[in-house]
């Protein structure tokens, strides 16, 4: 029996014996009620506690496919719902008039009992400016009639569990629920010290921030592959970024084949919604606007005020952490400048809102909705958000409603637990992911799976065709990061995939708006972006479009109507024997790897080394191996082997000295070609057979 249900028998075990010694250590004359009353409590707070190991066993949800032991893969530990102390948020039904339903302080006639609104959120009014009066009176206009949404404070000490039930059985009330915390969809970093070696020195000069009214930057229509206009299939640009060949994922999507129809355009908007972005660093770009999405709050956690325009912090996009200036290098890093990286649409508007300060491990739901009005407002064509959690949350659907009322593509991360989204038990599905199932009716989201260099869903990534609808890479992406953390580095997640698919969602609404006249709308991108994907190459469907994104093929589709099939690989014909193939070893050492990282990783059983190494020459595909000899093994997924090939792009989670084992890699250089022989002449046709006549015929045979 499984540890959970032991968990859940053993304090009511525990209960029954102290209920058993009690009735035998009583007096004969005691009643049969008073031993009731007297292990009655100690019974229901044992109950309570096995449940909540039941529950805390649930809360891991589906079992995690077993991964590779000897090939490191990043684990990832479920972050469960978790919310803000003393405050929820509140969303009220629609009221004629919509004034004095309540007012600025605690709810008027009872209304919201014990509740003090603080803010209004996802509304017209939201950003009201004026006086901090005022602008309650108008939070308090606009929560009333039910056009937004309320952050209120509790007032009568009462826990948010309880308020929340409360304000829940109100008739007046829509919705009523925590201010819950959503988490970055990243695993935790690897450090590629020497990976990336980029010296400050050598960065290109930064200008200064754009001034208001200032013009915004174009971007160049067309390029072909001189530099010309041209956009048909075989044009192609690549940027002459330093780490450009270091970037897989943006050649795996072919970007060079997408990026002669254009870059990006500041008048197509991506907003992203993150930890913010490094305000000066010499690779990312100034975005169009950035804001603080950052409750104030006093230190007992009660709200004061939103960053309002005109305040100190109201466009404070700095980064306060790590994830959201990599998240926007994915999407806009500035790119054909001769150094760094380079972002998919990096001529694209970019806006940057900032919802995590510095000491956070989450962000707020009034924060996320806090920013999606601002992206509104700011004219957003896409919003890319890397932020998720588990279960699912009312206020997620009124960020969507929000998006698809302004005609905004909302791409979200699938999560990281590496499990599959059961469409019969949506208990554990992640969100606001999950809200691309069509029972939520939300047409305007897309929700992204990760894939790693060999073109499949990655080990950590969630997957499920009833909500997942595209893949993109998101394994060991290299990007930007603060400069205080080595200005460049590389993360892996469906954090990572997240930015990739909106970027090139806002690249293709660039290259549209310039053909057409007009941004096309979320469904025209989506149907492009899913009717052009690259097939996993085993089959799967892990998203229901079975593959990964092709932005060359999705550029084509919407602006030339090409339906053609993804080409076939180009195949040169060369094998092992072409090459000169020489072993590097070293015997004594343990190599373990990063599965994420390695687009070949095979594990074989009952090798020699002789086959081993053999079977890493003859391979092309694999470029290191490691031998386990015999009787050594180590096991992948549990099948016990000792021969492990890796692609030559495998990174090294670590080393150890073991005399059992050899690692090793393998050398390959192209052999010249061998000469061609000069062609033999034809042979000349031989002369045609004598025809001979009978003597029936009257002639003399021939002596």
């Amino acid at each position: 029996m499984g540890g959970g249900v032991q968990e859940v028998r053993a304090p009511a075990a525990a209960a029954h014996r102290c209920c058993r010694s009690r009735s035998r250590g009583g007096s004969p004359r005691t009643p049969v009620a008073e031993h009731v009353a007297l292990c009655a409590p100690l019974l229901l707070v044992l109950l309570l506690l096995g449940a909540a190991a039941a529950s805390e066993a649930a809360a891991a949800g589906p079992a995690r496919r077993q991964l590779p032991t000897d090939g490191v893969t990043s684990q990832f530990k479920r972050q469960g719902p978790a919310y803000a102390p003393g405050r929820l948020l509140v969303k009220l039904k629609p009221a004629p008039g919509g004034v004095g339903a309540i007012s600025g302080a605690v709810g008027a006639a009872g209304q919201l009992p014990g509740l003090e609104l603080r803010a209004s959120l996802a509304s017209p009014s939201s950003g009201s400016a004026g006086s901090s009066g005022r602008r309650l009176q108008a939070a308090a206009q606009a929560v009333g009639s039910g056009q937004a949404v309320g952050l209120f404070a509790i007032r009568d000490g009462m826990s948010v569990a309880a308020k929340v039930a409360q304000i829940r059985r109100l008739p007046g009330v829509a919705w009523a629920t925590p201010d819950r915390v959503l988490y970055k969809r990243v695993l935790p970093r690897k450090a590629v010290a020497g990976d990336v070696q980029l010296l400050a020195a050598t960065a290109p000069t930064r200008g200064t921030r754009r001034a208001s009214g200032a013009p915004m930057r174009r971007s160049p229509r067309r390029l072909s592959q001189d530099g010309g206009p041209g956009d048909g299939p075989e044009a192609v640009f690549t940027p002459n970024d330093t780490q450009w060949s270091a970037m897989w994922h943006l050649q795996q999507v072919d970007a060079p084949h997408a990026w002669p129809f254009g870059m990006g355009d500041s008048e197509v908007r991506l907003c992203i919604i993150d930890t913010g972005m490094q305000q000066g660093h010499p690779d990312l770009p100034e975005p169009l606007d950035g804001w603080n999405g950052v409750p104030v709050v006093n230190s007992r956690g009660d709200v004061l005020r939103f960053p309002e325009e005109g305040d100190d912090d109201y466009h404070d996009w700095d980064d306060a952490q790590e994830h959201g200036s990599h998240v926007a290098g994915i999407a806009a890093a500035v790119g054909n400048n001769s150094f760094g990286v380079t972002g998919m649409a990096w001529q694209a508007g970019l806006l940057v809102c900032r919802v995590f300060n510095a000491s956070e491990d989450g962000a707020y739901l009034s924060a996320i909705l806090r920013c999606a009005q601002h992206c509104v407002e700011a004219g957003a064509a896409i919003v890319s958000m890397s932020l998720g959690s588990s279960g699912y949350d009312p206020a997620y659907s009124e960020v969507a409603t929000l998006l698809r009322d302004a005609g905004i593509l909302w791409v979200v991360p699938a999560g990281n637990d590496g499990i599959t989204f059961d469409p019969v038990n949506t208990t554990w599905w992640e969100y606001p992911a999950g809200l691309a199932h069509p029972q939520y009716g939300f047409d305007n989201i897309l929700a992204v799976a990760a894939t790693g260099r060999d073109g499949q869903i990655a080990s950590y990534s969630n997957r499920g065709p009833a909500v997942l609808q595209l893949a993109a890479p998101g394994s060991y992406i290299l990007s930007t990061l603060p400069l205080s953390q080595g200005s460049f580095g590389r993360m892996s997640g469906t954090s990572m995939a997240t930015p990739l698919v909106a970027a090139a969602a806002a690249q293709l609404a660039a290259a549209f708006a310039a053909r057409a006249g007009r941004v096309p709308s979320y469904l025209e991108l989506k149907r492009a972006l899913l009717g052009s994907v690259d097939p996993f190459p085993n089959g799967s469907l892990g998203v229901a479009t079975g593959g990964q994104l092709n932005v060359a093929r999705a550029a084509r589709l919407l602006l030339l109507n090409d339906t053609s099939p993804p080409l076939p690989p180009p195949s040169d014909n060369l094998t092992a024997a072409n090459y000169n193939n020489t072993l590097q070893r070293y015997p004594g050492q343990r190599w373990a790897h990063y599965t994420e990282s390695a687009s070949f990783f095979l594990p074989l059983s009952n090798q020699t080394w002789e086959q081993c190494t053999q079977g890493c020459i003859n391979n092309l595909k694999c470029g290191k191996y490691v031998f386990f000899s015999p009787p050594a093994t180590t096991y992948i997924a549990g099948v016990a082997t000792n021969c492990l090939l890796w692609s030559a792009n495998a990174d090294l989670a670590w080393k150890e000295d073991n005399a059992s084992v050899e690692s090793g890699l393998v050398l390959r250089t192209l052999l010249p070609p061998r000469p061609q022989l000069p062609a033999l002449p034809p042979r000349p046709s031989p002369p045609p057979p004598q025809r001979r006549l009978s003597r029936a015929a009257g002639v003399r045979p021939r002596v």
